[in-house]
């Protein structure tokens, strides 16, 4: 017996060595991690990526392992295949969570202390993340960090660069009211002192700042300058402090200067539930539907093959006994060819959809790119995407995840390589929606830009062209706020002259001009293209107001950005860029061709921006005063507009006659006043006050009614000598 204990105590004392030999060989713990979000604790902007930062300390020998971030978000996951065909979806049907996990190589010096900043996107307001340093699939440390934006709401974050802390004293915790902010909470301001070198590399890493003031003794890099000018062009607030000033009075004329409504709509994103940050590619078509007529006719024709056609032919022939062969026969050749007929439409590997668009502003081409990713089966499946954009998981959902299981949730893993971004997909549904946001931005030389140079006036634009970029611009457009002019194509390489129409339109009928003047001929999707253009027309008129800007699609972009995967790629790459057209001639004459951008509404029920009146009367300013001594003013119904639902303006027209202070109507509107019948109703600013009120049989309940459109002819006032 005893013989028999001691041979199993052997035979454990065995088996236990390994376990006994690794546990001796494990190094010891040495390596502490500690996490910091925002910037050094501070953060603005809750539709923004947040930086979070690991401080890594190595007490003990070298290391070399992975650093991973992972961050609970929420994911859409349910798709109706037939929408998904084409990418349509609801973006609000998020039922399933979703992680994603980014990943780093890390080499740690024995004693050495670093840093590593990830900007990671979280849901809606509140999310936690959980840092993992491994050692293969062994892991040595971990911390977690958890956040809440609603913290922030009532906090403006200022950056500022090159000041000593006694500059921004004054600043820092100053209140911004409740009546100044319209509405929304009291604000204090939060100054956050950085360094030149904590500028990031991407301007979207900077929207965590509500602005950044740059001080005299700041030393920026080019490199840097390009990032901090795309920041400003995409929305952000970038003041410059010259030598001399103070940092408090530049920032008080700032918030009480004609840029105030800029700023406040940036601290108005703290008090909103915004849920999708990004275009949504679903919109994007990638396959055209099946013919279902042919589906149709196809069924139909077997049903009566297979069905009577079949049994007719076999009892004529005396041979019923082969029907149910012969119908499983023909089961099998029309499924074949269903088949065949289907090959144009499948989908059989992950499909990418992305919308880009370039921009040339201020001597800088940027390239930003909302990207999405979806895949027609529930199997792993990678992506590796060009190191030279910087790339972000865009905010998918509203809804905050805390706590979820990672072994059977959804899961995207972002591996940062030396040269390449590394995605893999795992656990997802079958076309489970991905979000992502990729960009780069350089320097150009002039010799390198686009180039329009033009001047106008009322009726027409003319002037010179020059693309010496690789880029075909298609059906390049020149857009003013309810105006548009159609150049055609700007060919790569070739320079050009034009001389075309300004157009006019009002708020339905922006959709009708495009369908007539673009050339769709060559388009796959004709809807498509112009609902993309639409969009993109509106975004530019909300960022050039009074300004003209070019706007183009790129037929002949590449998909580089894709690497080694050899996915399919669909969607469109657009241009923006703001223009300056001279609207004053030789001769001191200026041109105003779309004079409703200057109207303020003095009282009723319009809005000057739209053009559009929702009651039954209104009265608009409209402030000339930058336009000299007033010639020639004309009012005019533009000429493309959506009857359905806009009605242009039918009924009384009356100037302010302002040294007698009464109304005088104008018995007939649409016409070309000159400067002598305007002389009484312009003030001694400039302004010129009217009053429209509808016809009594015009329908403004159901319908908008779509103001006069109005050009401006002036003249130059020289001073007397």
């Amino acid at each position: 017996m005893r013989k028999h204990i001691r041979g199993i105590v052997l035979v454990l004392l065995i088996l236990l060595l390994p376990c006994l030999v690794w546990a001796e060989d494990e190094p010891e713990n040495d390596i502490e991690i500690t996490l910091n979000w925002g910037f050094n604790g501070k953060a603005g902007n809750s539709d923004a990526c947040l930086p979070v930062t690991a401080t890594l300390t190595n007490h003990g020998e070298a290391f070399e392992g992975q650093l991973e971030m992972e961050v609970p978000v929420a994911g859409n996951q349910e798709s109706d295949l037939g929408e998904s065909l084409t990418m349509i979806g609801n973006d609000m049907d998020y039922t399933r969570s979703k992680v994603c996990v980014w990943k780093k190589n890390i080499a740690l010096a024995a004693g050495e202390t670093r840093q590593e900043t990830f900007y990671l996107t979280f849901p809606w307001a509140n999310g936690t993340v959980q840092a993992y340093l491994k050692d293969g699939s062994r892991t040595v440390q971990t911390a977690s960090l958890s956040k809440n934006f609603s913290a922030n709401q009532d906090i403006a974050l200022i950056g500022v660069i090159g000041a000593q802390p006694e500059d921004v004293q004054q600043l820092d915790g100053i209140q911004i009211s409740a009546e100044t902010t319209e509405g929304m909470g009291d604000i204090f301001v939060s100054v956050y002192q950085m360094d030149a070198s904590e500028i990031p590399d991407s301007w979207k890493d900077l929207d965590q700042l509500d602005a950044l003031l740059i001080g005299p003794e700041a030393a920026i890099s080019g490199e840097q300058w390009v990032t901090l000018h795309r920041w400003q062009q995409e929305g952000g607030i970038l003041l410059t402090v010259e030598e001399g000033q103070d940092f408090f009075e530049v920032f008080e004329n700032f918030l009480n200067g004609e840029s105030r409504p800029t700023f406040f709509d940036r601290l108005s994103e703290k008090w909103g539930y915004v849920v999708y940050t990004g275009y949504d590619t679903s919109q994007i078509p990638v396959r055209k539907r099946p013919s279902l007529i042919k589906y149709f006719i196809l069924i139909l024709f077997y049903a009566c093959v297979a069905g009577p056609g079949l049994y007719l032919i076999l009892k004529r022939q005396g041979k019923r006994k082969y029907f149910w062969s012969g119908v499983t026969l023909l089961s099998v050749l029309f499924l074949g060819i269903m088949a065949v007929m289907g090959t144009s439409t499948r989908l059989t590997a992950p499909v990418l959809t992305m919308k880009r668009m370039y921009t040339q502003q201020d001597h800088i081409w940027g390239e930003t790119m909302q990207l999405g990713v979806q895949a027609p089966y529930n199997s792993t499946y990678q992506l590796y995407l060009d190191k030279s954009y910087h790339l972000t998981m865009s905010s998918e959902s509203g809804y905050s995840v805390e706590e979820v299981n990672t072994d059977i949730t959804d899961k995207v893993e972002i591996y940062e390589k030396e040269d390449c971004y590394k995605l893999t997909f795992s656990r997802l549904p079958v076309f489970a929606g991905n979000a992502f946001f990729l960009n780069r931005d350089h320097a150009v030389s002039p010799e390198e830009e686009i180039q329009i140079h033009a001047s106008g006036d009322n009726e027409h634009i003319e002037g010179r062209w020059k693309n010496p970029t690789g880029y075909r611009i298609e059906n390049a457009i020149l857009v003013l706020t309810n105006r548009i002019v159609f150049l055609g194509d700007l060919e790569p390489g070739e320079e050009g002259t034009f001389s075309e129409k300004i157009h006019s339109y009002g708020n339905g009928g922006l959709e009708k001009i495009l369908r007539k003047y673009l050339d769709l001929k060559d388009a796959e999707y004709p809807d498509y293209a112009v609902n993309a253009v639409m969009e993109q027309v509106w975004d530019a008129q909300r960022k050039e107001t009074e300004g003209v800007c070019l706007l183009g699609t790129i037929s002949n972009s590449d998909t580089s950005f894709e690497m080694n995967s050899g996915y399919e790629v669909d969607g469109i790459s657009q241009f923006y860029m703001p223009v300056d057209i001279s609207w004053q001639k030789e001769e001191g004459t200026i041109f105003c061709p779309n004079a409703e951008v200057l109207a303020s509404v003095e009282s009723g029920s319009a809005t000057a921006g739209t053009n559009l009146m929702y009651g039954q009367d209104a009265v608009l300013n409209y402030d000339l005063s930058g336009l000299g001594e007033i010639t020639e003013i004309k009012f005019f119904k533009p000429e493309y507009d959506d009857p359905k639902y806009f009605e242009p303006f039918r009924g009384q027209v009356a100037f302010y006659c302002w040294s007698s202070g009464e109304y005088e109507t104008i018995s007939k509107w649409e016409k070309l006043f000159d400067g002598t019948e305007l002389e009484k109703y312009l003030s001694a600013e400039g302004t010129l006050r009217v009053r429209y009120q509808v016809a009594d049989d015009m329908d403004v309940t159901n319908k908008n009614c779509t103001l006069p459109c109005l050009q401006i002819t002036g003249k130059v006032v020289t001073p007397d000598a």
